[in-house]
């Protein structure tokens, strides 16, 4: 759901809700593309210089989607961290995968 800069958002909805805070751009649209594909409950909140994108308790983002998408290399964390001033939740980076995790999450294993 794309929500414009001006849309006031009830705090309390947010809560187990995490991702990424992306500056304008499209990089920062192939990330978001590639979230919605993957949580089908991910809003995102344009807020006119930045997008903060919000995924019940854990969002997931692979590299590989990434560089499918644009058609050149990804490289976490420094092409993610050039976008991604903020974040919401608890975030654990590998170079393959950027996970946001809600407090009281427990990472997943390889593989499920």
């Amino acid at each position: 759901m794309e929500r414009s800069g001006s849309t006031s958002i009830d705090p309390s909805a947010n809560t187990g809700r995490v991702g990424p805070v992306l500056l304008r751009g499209q990089v920062s649209d192939v990330v978001i593309a590639a979230i919605r594909q993957r949580h089908a409950d991910a809003d995102v909140l344009d807020r006119g210089a930045y997008k903060r994108v919000l995924v019940s308790g854990e969002c997931r983002l692979l590299r590989a989607e990434i560089e499918a998408s644009l058609g050149r290399p990804f490289h976490f964390p420094s092409d993610l961290e050039a976008i991604m001033p903020s974040w919401k939740g608890r975030l654990e980076l590998t170079p393959q995968e950027a996970r946001w995790l809600a407090p009281g999450s427990a990472r997943r294993q390889e593989g499920e």
